[in-house]
């Protein structure tokens, strides 16, 4: 009786605990340390790449350096403390595997909704931004076609990657893209020292601008080029060593930085 009564209570008192890890414990995915540092380095370096001239043109050399630092430790702090808030949530509660899960823990029905509109609007605006930032910059290098039907061109190109299902599959695209940024920067770079070697104009620019509303305005844009927050809860669930997290963002966002 007495052995019986034993069994039962450590049984008992085994899944109580259990009920009582975080989720980390239990979600474990393929994606593998490495490929999440690119998948998170690409979901935000995209946008910040096309978005890094306006900054520094409009806020200077210094003051656009002044932002996006500001920018990058905001946003990564941001991602921190959501990795904290998804990892800390009790498998009792439900698994946490996108923002609005993790608004419903925290707030129920009211706060899913919430977020889910908040999440939507967001990312559907860096859409928005991304494709118009494209249009334009495609339209200056082939002007003989119109910004609007650049933009209807890039939107097709991207309508395949919607299917992506997993981090995992995602990391392959990212590997490709991250490999294009970096041919991309050794192009730009060349042909900036070719012009600043061989022309005798000269070029007229801003050290730091002094005004706090367009510092103010160009900080909001690089909070969400540096955006990675939305993808954090499908990250973390994909992973294959999701407590590997904050160590794998905080490399990511100094490739994003660096970038």
């Amino acid at each position: 009786m007495s052995n019986s009564a034993s069994t039962t209570d450590g049984v008992t008192m085994e899944r109580t605990s259990s009920e009582k890890l975080p989720q980390q414990d239990y979600v474990h995915g393929k994606c593998s340390d490495i490929r999440a540092v690119l998948s998170l380095t690409l979901s935000a370096i995209g946008l910040g790449v096309v978005m890094l001239p306006t900054v520094f043109a409009s806020c200077g050399w210094l003051g656009g350096v002044l932002v996006i630092t500001l920018g990058a430790l905001f946003a990564s702090f941001a991602l921190t403390r959501q990795y904290l808030a998804i990892s800390l949530t009790p498998s009792s509660k439900g698994p946490v595997y996108t923002y609005e899960d993790l608004g419903g823990v925290c707030f129920g029905k009211a706060g899913w909704i919430f977020t889910a509109i908040v999440v939507h609007l967001t990312m559907s605006g860096l859409c928005a931004s991304l494709l118009v930032l494209l249009g334009e910059n495609t339209t200056k290098l082939v002007p003989s076609i119109s910004q609007r039907i650049w933009i209807v061109i890039w939107a097709v190109f991207f309508i395949p990657f919607t299917f992506l299902r997993t981090m995992h599959e995602v990391s392959y695209v990212a590997a490709i893209g991250m490999v294009s940024i970096l041919t991309l920067f050794a192009v730009v770079s060349a042909n900036g020292l070719m012009v600043g070697l061989t022309t005798h104009e000269e070029i007229a620019h801003d050290i730091f601008v002094t005004d706090v509303t367009r510092l103010a305005t160009n900080f909001g844009v690089c909070i969400l080029a540096y955006n990675t927050t939305n993808s954090a809860a499908t990250l973390v669930r994909d992973m294959a060593k999701p407590k590997h997290f904050v160590r794998v963002s905080r490399v990511a966002y100094v490739i994003i930085y660096a970038m």
